[in-house]
């Protein structure tokens, strides 16, 4: 079993995309999108095995200055945002298994990478298993989906009154559902803007339209509109959901704070998953509750889901003395890997 790192431009990385089951995420060029600092490197996780191959994006980031000389040099890594985990072509053999985290290990320690944070995939099952392979295993919570196997009017039940309710009024005071009609970008990117202000989102949520531009550029027909326009032709709200492989992901959302009381997300909700089945998507994403919580924004999300998903991150620690120095030297406890992590960037 072989486990290199590898670069954007490795035809390894496109070539594994191309014959493997996955999603948005693992497609070089995403990560850079939300790590904006010059110094940090994207790069893939590769293993082989003799009749599997496995795939892993992540982002290369020098450490935060400790103060401890042994740690000059190093850095650690971190998949990108969303839903990155572990790609997988084929299946590994019971002793191949064995050896997969020690050979990430070596890997890493070869590199000078100090920890490896991963995020799963909750619908790439193949992958998702693997975790524990790779590391230290937490569960953040369930994943809101819309299983599209099953008939229009089970999925329409399955909803909340509530939704059945709102979503009726809209229609009946005018409001339509408009897909990929991207004249409305510009004003989706203010509205976007004025949504994270209105819910006090950190400042990693704000993005400048040239991430739009970029992001929408770099799907390529894979990143989609579905936008709630009112009577009088002002756009209230839309969702800007991703598809590939049969997998739709709810990724951003905005409404307009004068169409609030409207609701109008829950029209475009509404809308994307019919517009999903008939487009031969299996499941609709919306994810979870910030951090994973079960808390108003996940209740939201379940409001129009069928089942969920669990969502886990692996921790992997590629030298444990050197971890434990860098968690000391910034005060935090390095023997915790189910708390944050790395500790010593909390």
């Amino acid at each position: 079993m072989i486990a290199e790192l590898v670069g954007p431009d490795d035809p390894r990385w496109r070539g594994l995309l191309e014959t493997a089951a996955h999603d948005v995420y693992h497609l070089p060029g995403y990560g850079p999108l939300y790590e904006r600092a010059p110094e940090v490197r994207e790069m893939a996780l590769h293993v082989r095995g003799e009749a599997a191959e496995l795939l892993l994006p992540l982002m290369i980031r020098p450490l935060p200055d400790l103060g401890v000389p042994s740690l000059s040099g190093w850095r650690d890594a971190t998949s990108p945002y969303g839903y990155p985990g572990p790609v997988v072509q084929g299946a590994f053999r019971p002793d191949e298994l064995e050896r997969l985290q020690g050979c990430v290990r070596d890997l890493l320690r070869e590199h000078r990478i100090l920890t490896c944070f991963v995020r799963g995939n909750p619908l790439l099952a193949g992958g998702d298993a693997l975790l524990e392979q790779l590391g230290a295993v937490v569960q953040h919570g369930e994943n809101a989906v819309v299983d599209l196997d099953r008939s229009d009017d089970e999925i329409w039940n399955g909803f909340s009154g509530l939704n059945h309710r709102q979503i009726r009024r809209a229609e009946r005071r005018g409001y339509t559902v408009q897909i990929d009609d991207w004249s409305h970008l510009p004003i989706f990117c203010q509205l976007y803007e004025e949504t994270m202000r209105r819910v006090g989102a950190t400042q990693f949520y704000f993005f400048d339209t040239d991430y739009f531009t970029r992001l929408k550029d770099l799907l390529n027909g894979r990143l989609h509109l579905v936008s709630a326009v009112s009577s009088g032709g002002e756009l209230a709200g839309a969702d800007l959901v991703t598809l590939c492989g049969g997998v739709v992901n709810g990724h951003l959302n905005a409404t307009s704070s004068a169409h609030l009381r409207e609701s109008p997300c829950r029209l475009t909700h509404d809308a994307t998953w019919r517009w999903a089945k008939k487009n031969g998507a299996r499941i609709v994403n919306w994810g979870g509750g910030y951090g994973g919580k079960d808390d108003s924004l996940f209740a939201f999300k379940k409001s129009f889901a069928t089942s969920t998903r669990r969502f886990r991150t692996a921790r992997v620690v590629g030298d444990p003395r050197l971890y434990e120095e860098a968690c000391a030297s910034a005060g935090a406890n390095g023997g915790d890997l189910a708390g944050y992590f790395p500790a010593y960037r909390h």
